[in-house]
């Protein structure tokens, strides 16, 4: 996919992509044009790559002025993501003009739990791993958010975590 935060995405600063082709038997390098990059989108999620590398350029700059927005960027994410807890990240995908996140808390979704696995308290659009969660409880829990969602917005909220059978 092509993630993102904070105002930037991978396909910000990717030139190319080392892949292996399992449908070719190859390996194939491709530009980031190729890439077909998308909000939380690239070819990789349909065609079967297996992204081996990537080449990416970085903007250089006084490493006090780096320092200062890495550590503003970890303290963003500190004070609003609930990373004492295991979780795949964000969950669910914005949904257009609209942050998915909030319209779950609106539900009254936060703390909500299926087994080990819970929206989290600290920000709604993260499903977290409170101890013990399978896969099948997380999975569980996606599903009842998407269908709470459906019923209150009448809208269909897409998740980001992909599955692999």
């Amino acid at each position: 996919m092509n993630a993102g935060a904070y105002g930037g995405e991978m396909k910000d600063i990717v030139r190319s992509v080392t892949a292996f082709s399992p449908g070719i038997g190859k390996i194939v390098v491709l530009s980031a044009e190729e890439c077909d990059f998308g909000y939380r989108h690239s070819i990789f999620e349909d065609n079967g790559y297996i992204i081996l590398s990537a080449v990416m350029e970085l903007t250089p700059d006084d490493k006090d002025v780096i320092k200062a927005k890495m550590d503003d960027l970890i303290d963003r994410r500190k004070s609003k993501q609930p990373l004492n807890y295991p979780s795949a990240g964000s969950t669910f995908k914005r949904y257009p003009g609209r942050y998915t996140g909030q319209m779950i808390e609106e539900a009254g979704l936060k703390g909500y739990t299926v087994g080990g696995a819970a929206v989290s308290e600290k920000h709604a659009g993260f499903v977290i791993n409170k101890g013990g969660a399978t896969a099948d409880d997380v999975l569980k829990l996606v599903d009842h958010i998407k269908k709470v969602i459906k019923e209150r917005e009448g809208i269909e909220i897409e998740c980001e975590i992909r599955v692999i059978d």
